[in-house]
C-alpha cells in the first residue's frame, strides 16, 4: 500500500495568510457549488413546475436540516478531534476516532431514515407545510430520505479531507456532484417532467457520486493519512462522548435552524400565505449564495486553528481568526450591495416578474438581508471556540441565533409589524448573535494565554 504523505505540518509552519488562501479557496469553491445545488433545484422547480412547488421545497428545507444535524454532530466533532490529534502527532488515536465516526454515521443514518419515513407527514406539518405545498414537500423528502446515509457520510468525509490538508479533493468532489445534479435536474424536470421528485433524485444521485469519490480516497487509494480498521469500529465511550461534546454546537445550530425555519414558515403562512413561503424560498437560495462561501472560508480556517492550538501557537490561531472575519466581511458587503441594487433581477431567477409574489419578495429581500455585511463575525468567530475545543462557548453560540434570538423575534415582531415583522426577525436575530459572538471573542482575547494541552 502506498505510504501517505503527511501534509498537515504546513499548518504550523507556513504563513497564515498563505494557509488561508490554500485551504479556503478550494473550500469556498466547494461551498459555493453546494449553494448552487440549492439554487439549481429551486430554479428548475420555480420555472418549470409552479410557485407552490417552490414553497414545498422551502418547507422541506427545515426537515432536511433536522436530519443533517446528525451529520454535523459526527462530522464536525470528529474532524476537530482528529485535527488536534494530528497537531499532537498522535496518528493511532486519530484512526480510532475515524473508526468510531464511521460507526456512528452508519447507525444514526439508518435509525433516522426509518423514523423520518414513518412520521414524514406529521413532521412536515410541524415544519409549516400548508395544504397547497404539502404534497410537493412530501414527494421531495420521500426520495431524499433514501439517500441519507450517503449524504451524511459524504459531508463527514469532505470535512476530514480538509483536516488531512487536501481541500482540493473536497472541491473536486463537490464540482462533480454539482455538475451531475444540474444535468439530471434538466433531464428529470424539463425532459421527463418528474417535478419535485425529479429534483430529489437529481440531488441524491449527485451526492451519491460525491460519496463514491471520497470513499475511494479514504478506503482504497492508500493516500489517506487515516486508516479504517475493523477493530476501530468498536465503540469507545470516551471518544463518542468527546465527538458529541465538540460537535454539539454544530448539531444544535442545525436543530435550531430547523426549528426556527419551521416557525418562520408558520408565521409566513399566517401573515402572507403560500406566496410568502415561496418568497422565503427565493431569499433562502440567494442568502445561501452569500453564506456558503463564508462557510467555505470557515472550513478552510478550522484546521489551521485546530492544528496550531494543538501546537500551542496562540498567535497563529488569532491571526487566522481575524483574517478570516475580515475577508468574510468584505465579501458579504459586496454581495449585500448587489442584492440591494438589483433585488428583482435576482428574484426573477426563480419566479416570474409578472407574478404578484414578485413585489412581496423584493420588499422582503430589502429587509431580510440587512445584517449580511456582518455575518462573518458570527460564523468565523464561532469556529474559534469549536476548533479549540471550548465546547460550552461553541454550544452557546450555536443556539444563540436560531433558538435564543430568532424564535422570540418570530413570535414578537409580527404581532406589531405583520409580515414585515417576519422578514425583520432574521436580521434582528443575526444582529444579537453577532454582538454576543464579538463579546465572547473580546473576552477570550483578554484572558487567553499560550494554549495548554487539550483534554481531547
Amino acid at each position: 500500500m502506498q505510504e501517505s504523505k503527511d501534509t498537515t505540518k504546513q499548518l504550523g509552519t507556513d504563513a497564515v495568510w498563505r494557509l488561508i488562501a490554500r485551504f479556503s479557496v478550494p473550500s469556498v469553491i466547494s461551498m459555493t457549488i453546494a449553494a448552487v445545488y440549492n439554487v439549481v433545484d429551486r430554479f428548475f422547480i420555480g420555472k418549470y413546475v409552479d410557485e407552490r412547488a417552490l414553497g414545498g421545497l422551502t418547507v422541506a428545507f427545515p426537515f432536511m436540516m433536522l436530519l443533517f444535524a446528525v451529520g454535523a454532530l459526527i462530522g464536525v466533532g470528529g474532524a476537530a478531534m482528529i485535527s488536534i490529534r494530528f497537531g499532537e502527532q498522535n496518528r493511532g488515536e486519530a484512526d480510532r476516532i475515524f473508526g468510531n465516526m464511521a460507526l456512528l454515521l452508519i447507525v444514526s443514518s439508518l435509525v433516522f431514515s426509518v423514523l423520518a419515513t414513518l412520521f414524514l407527514i406529521p413532521l412536515l406539518r410541524l415544519m409549516g407545510a400548508t395544504p397547497g405545498n404539502l404534497p410537493y414537500a412530501a414527494a421531495y423528502m420521500r426520495v431524499v430520505i433514501v439517500g441519507l446515509v450517503f449524504q451524511l457520510s459524504g459531508f463527514a468525509m469532505a470535512t476530514l479531507a480538509q483536516v488531512e490538508g487536501k481541500p482540493r479533493l473536497a472541491m473536486f468532489t463537490q464540482i462533480i456532484a454539482c455538475v451531475t445534479n444540474v444535468i439530471l435536474d434538466y433531464l428529470f424536470i424539463v425532459v421527463f417532467a418528474w417535478g419535485v421528485t425529479g429534483a430529489a433524485f437529481a440531488t441524491i444521485l449527485g451526492q451519491l457520486l460525491g460519496f463514491a469519490i471520497l470513499s475511494w480516497h479514504f478506503f482504497f487509494s492508500g493516500r489517506s493519512m487515516l486508516r479504517l480498521r475493523l477493530r476501530n469500529f468498536a465503540p469507545r465511550f470516551a471518544i463518542i462522548k468527546r465527538i458529541c461534546a465538540i460537535g454539539a454546537s454544530s448539531f444544535f445550530m442545525q436543530v435550531g435552524n430547523s426549528l426556527s425555519g419551521a416557525m418562520l414558515n408558520m408565521a409566513l403562512a399566517v401573515y402572507g400565505g403560500d406566496g410568502a413561503i415561496s418568497s422565503m424560498g427565493v431569499m433562502g437560495s440567494l442568502f445561501s449564495l452569500a453564506l456558503m462561501p463564508i462557510l467555505g472560508l470557515q472550513q478552510g480556517i478550522a484546521p489551521i486553528i485546530g492544528y496550531n492550538h494543538g501546537l500551542r501557537r496562540g498567535d497563529r490561531v488569532w491571526r487566522a481568526l481575524l483574517l478570516g472575519i475580515l475577508i468574510g466581511a468584505v465579501f458579504s458587503t459586496v454581495v449585500f450591495v448587489l442584492f440591494m441594487l438589483w433585488p428583482a433581477s435576482f428574484a426573477a431567477l426563480f419566479i416570474d416578474r409578472a407574478s404578484p409574489t414578485m413585489a412581496m419578495c423584493v420588499h422582503g429581500m430589502r429587509l431580510n438581508f440587512l445584517t449580511l455585511p456582518l455575518i462573518s463575525v458570527n460564523i468565523i468567530g464561532s469556529t474559534y471556540f469549536q476548533s479549540t475545543a471550548q465546547s460550552l462557548k461553541a454550544f452557546v453560540l450555536s443556539i444563540s441565533r436560531s433558538i435564543l434570538f430568532l424564535i422570540p423575534c418570530v413570535i414578537i415582531l409580527p404581532r406589531f409589524l405583520g409580515l414585515d415583522g417576519v422578514w425583520l426577525s432574521i436580521p434582528g436575530a443575526d444582529f444579537l448573535s453577532i454582538v454576543l459572538t464579538a463579546a465572547l471573542l473580546l473576552y477570550s482575547a483578554r484572558v487567553s494565554k499560550p494554549a495548554r494541552k487539550t483534554d481531547l
